[in-house]
């Protein structure tokens, strides 16, 4: 899941063009553009929310799954699991040389 693609939380699946008409240009643009600026969270009653939130690859997480991110938000979790992976290869490298 940490490599999934951004989570626009209550904007996810929603026409950038209408939901720019709705709420204004300039702060649907601050959320998809901005580093720090989360979207509306993502509420119970969304269509999307039981796909992503009851999705069975994830029971596990246990609520670890966001609601909404920001592009910071989005990045630090991609590289601390880039980061997780280059050290699994890693030790796994360094156990099979001492073997």
């Amino acid at each position: 899941w940490r490599l999934n693609e951004r989570h626009y939380g209550a904007l996810q699946g929603l026409s950038k063009e209408r939901t720019a008409e709705r709420l204004g240009r300039e702060l649907v643009m601050r959320w998809r553009r901005s580093y720090d600026a989360r979207p509306p969270t993502m509420l119970p009653h969304h269509p999307h929310y039981d796909m992503i939130q009851k999705d069975r690859r994830y029971q596990h997480l246990e609520n670890e799954i966001p609601l909404a991110e920001s592009l910071q938000d989005c990045q630090q979790r991609a590289v601390e699991a880039w980061q997780d992976i280059v050290k699994n290869i890693h030790d796994t490298q360094k156990q099979q040389e001492s073997h």
